[in-house]
């Protein structure tokens, strides 16, 4: 009786342990995933997208920011997946009749009218078309001052002032990846 009892303490503190190390959601939330976009031509209003540079291996951050900079956050793809995908990292995208895109959080869309991040909605410059490349990326660009989403490698930040020079491709060369839909986790057993 005496053994059982160690051995089912012993137990017990094993399962504490492990649920220590089980990531812990509140209920209903889930881990977010992305999978990497393939086909440009079936993103559509209500897409969840990140917004990747391979480059700098970082993705456009929604934080607002000053001087027409984005720090942007560092992330690691592993086999065309993003995993556990922050908020800060999702920008929603609202197609346009002429093919272009609204691309926001909330209410601030991304915009090249008065700072690069994310400024209030319903102004100028904030219309983006998705590019798509040979290579599987795409460039994304800014119709109204017609110039590209770019990842600034002096700055280390996203810039969108800037137009796509020989030899600088890279920088320019954004990936996309969907949000997955969300699936419930299981029950705590």
């Amino acid at each position: 009786m005496k053994k059982s009892k160690k051995f089912l303490s012993l137990l017990l503190v094993v399962a504490m342990i492990f649920s220590l190390a089980v990531p812990v959601f509140a209920e209903g939330e889930t881990a977010k995933t992305a999978s990497l976009v393939t086909d440009y031509t079936t993103l559509a209003t209500g897409d969840q997208v990140v917004i990747y540079n391979a480059k700098g291996g970082v993705a456009l951050d929604t934080f607002e920011t000053k001087n027409y900079y984005n720090a942007g956050a560092a992330v690691t793809p592993a086999d065309g997946k993003l995993a556990d995908v922050p908020d800060n990292l999702i920008w929603t995208l609202t197609k346009n009749d002429d093919g272009t895109f609204y691309i926001a959080q909330g209410d601030k869309k991304l915009s090249m009218d008065t700072q690069f991040a994310s400024t209030p909605a319903n102004k100028l410059h904030d219309k983006w078309s998705v590019i798509a490349q040979e290579n599987g990326t795409c460039y994304i660009k800014n119709e109204g001052r017609n110039v590209y989403l770019e990842w600034f490698a002096n700055q280390k930040s996203f810039s969108g002032y800037a137009r796509i020079d020989d030899g600088k491709e890279g920088l320019f060369q954004m990936s996309l990846y969907k949000l997955d839909t969300a699936t419930p986790d299981p029950e705590p057993g």
